[in-house]
């Protein structure tokens, strides 16, 4: 078989997957749209390819509202990226920040892979994400534990990420705030009109989860009680949600039908703003 080899392997004891134009060989040009491959790194375009492929093969081209809410993604990645990482890396050396493309962190991050999936198809029903929270809370609803530690972290500070968003905002999307530079603790403002940009920040949130007769039974200082758990995908835009609020509509929606809970009940909604927008 022939191939074409991205970089020196002669010395490398390996079998390789064949890309080019000839039979039995990936040519991702011929699938995807010039966006598609300007946005998309390698693992991307492969999952792209093969779910439509997956979707002919099960004559499932869903064409009604209804059948697109139905239809989600469960797509996993295990190492993303690292040919654009490295690839990044080195033009960071070699010609400096503004050359660092500004399509850097969307082609990187894990869940964008299941992400365009659903934009390319229009699937609205729940791509994996960051659910850490709402699956810990379902596994021991299921059964399969009694205690979850569930929760997430950062540490995302460095040029390259830091350039990737300033490159991100000269394409006139505003990722990092810098209006108030002077004075930085003003920079976080998500809901006020004069917000300019988001903040970029690290650190981690971890909460234990138990199951109610467990945590009653040893004492535990309980301080709140996880009755539902909502998700759904806008399948509009990498960063932007849809300007009518479509997702977040279905999300909250789930959220009270899985709690057994009429919004009347409610106290308290607490709001998440993207400041880029």
């Amino acid at each position: 078989m022939s191939m074409t080899n991205p970089f020196d392997i002669i010395h490398l004891d390996t079998g390789l997957v064949p890309r080019g134009e000839g039979d039995g060989q990936f040519h991702a040009p011929s699938h995807l749209t010039k966006a598609e491959l300007k946005i998309a790194e390698d693992v991307t375009q492969f999952a792209l390819v093969a779910s439509e492929e997956a979707l002919c093969q099960a004559k499932w081209k869903p064409t009604s509202d209804q059948d697109k809410l139905d239809t989600g993604m469960a797509v996993g990645v295990s190492l993303p990226g690292l040919q654009e990482i490295v690839d990044t890396g080195r033009t960071l050396e070699t010609k400096g920040y503004r050359k660092v493309s500004p399509f850097f962190v969307p082609r990187i991050l894990p869940n964008l892979t299941a992400g365009h999936i659903g934009i390319s198809c229009s699937f609205h029903a729940p791509p994996p994400g960051c659910h850490a929270v709402g699956d810990a809370m379902r596994f021991i609803r299921n059964g399969d534990a009694k205690v979850m530690v569930a929760g997430g972290a950062e540490a995302c500070i460095c040029p390259v990420a830091w350039q990737a968003f300033q490159g991100i905002k000269k394409c006139k999307a505003r990722a990092l705030s810098t209006k108030y530079n002077d004075r930085p603790q003003e920079s976080s403002r998500p809901f006020d009109a004069r917000r300019d940009g988001f903040v970029m920040a690290e650190g981690a949130a971890v909460l234990i989860l138990e199951e109610w007769n467990h945590a009653e039974s040893r004492g535990a200082n309980i301080l709140a009680e996880i009755l539902g758990y909502g998700l759904s995908g806008d399948a509009s835009h990498i960063t932007a949600p849809r300007g009518d609020g479509f997702g977040a509509q279905r999300c909250m929606k789930a959220a009270l039908r899985d709690a057994r809970v009429r919004v009347r009940m409610l106290d308290m909604l607490m709001l998440m703003q993207l400041q880029h927008l």
